[in-house]
């Protein structure tokens, strides 16, 4: 069996982007479903503290932020890339757009009153307080748009999009879907998941056919996993050697330095461990627990503030 495990909930729109690219490149992979909302007990001896949802382990080595888990992805499994060969830089600067402003306005538009309802209709009143107590903490200091501003600005980025996908496609950059793709995916599957939103993307017939070929992809074959069977696994294992072609981190940072990882927009907690590995692309922080043994955490750079931890030196 694979040794890819990723740690998820069906519901969780970014899990959906790996997902999806799991089944793009036929992966087979292990399923730890985890809880929507804190706490996450068997979670975060991975992870160090880091709470958003997926996190992706191999072995030894977990990884943090989907941007960063593309990669991994390419690097691990390079058939059926994700990075184009040409026009990567224009893939990835849409994907990290979608991540980020087009997911936060697909956010505001999912759980309008017509599709609160919808997502409310599966839980309990209790589990909705969770669950909203719990966002509420996450995307603290965070300011969504409001639901005029989102749909207005949604319409236009629709425009945009049924007009590229008619001018070329199938796919945003060509013949293959890439990073874009994915990143653009999620959030409209977020919207069009809730059954009294279903018909969101009826206007532009373009991209609901393209995001119909997308979750046409599929998940790849999935195996059900126990989250003592992933902390034993990490336990088990020893991490990857680090990557080639590391590099002096601007900040001064090095090797060996005690270190904090925290994200820059929301879900902030903190990650504290040893630097092991910096590049333009990720850091490498090791970290050491009874449950897991040594396990190196891996961040993207972009996104992420590396400094050192408070209290170290």
């Amino acid at each position: 069996m694979s040794s890819l495990v990723l740690h998820h909930y069906p519901a969780s729109p970014f899990s959906e982007k790996v997902r999806l690219a799991f089944g793009y490149k036929g992966l087979a992979w292990k399923s730890v479903l985890i809880p929507a909302v804190m706490p996450k007990p068997d979670l975060m001896p991975l992870t160090g503290g880091y709470r958003k949802t997926p996190v992706m382990q191999f072995g030894a080595d977990v990884y943090c932020d989907t941007q960063l888990m593309m990669c991994e992805l390419d690097r691990r499994y390079p058939d059926c890339p994700l990075l184009p060969a040409a026009g990567q830089a224009s893939a990835e600067a849409m994907a990290d757009w979608a991540d980020h402003t087009l997911f936060l306005h697909g956010v505001a538009i999912a759980f309008q009153p017509a599709g609160m309802e919808s997502f409310a209709a599966a839980l309990t009143a209790d589990e909705l307080a969770r669950f909203q107590q719990d966002r509420a903490s996450f995307m603290d200091g965070l300011r969504p748009p409001s639901l005029a501003v989102a749909q207005a600005r949604f319409a236009f980025w629709m425009d945009r999009l049924q007009q590229q996908l008619s001018d070329g496609g199938p796919w945003l950059f060509g013949e293959h879907p890439t990073v874009a793709d994915f990143a653009v995916a999620h959030p409209l599957w977020f919207i069009v998941s809730r059954e009294k939103l279903a018909h969101t993307l009826d206007p532009w017939p373009k991209v609901a056919e393209w995001l119909q070929a997308m979750t046409a992809l599929g998940h790849g074959t999935e195996h059900r996993f126990g989250a003592d069977e992933a902390l034993a696994l990490a336990r088990e294992s020893e991490p990857a050697p680090l990557p080639d072609g590391g590099s002096e981190d601007p900040g001064g940072l090095r090797p060996g330095d005690e270190v904090s990882v925290v994200a820059t927009d929301y879900g902030r907690d903190p990650v504290v461990g040893e630097l092991v590995y910096t590049s333009p692309e990720r850091v490498i922080i090791r970290r050491t627990t009874p449950e897991t043994g040594v396990v190196h955490v891996h961040f993207p750079r972009v996104g992420f503030a590396l400094e050192v931890a408070s209290g170290a030196g």
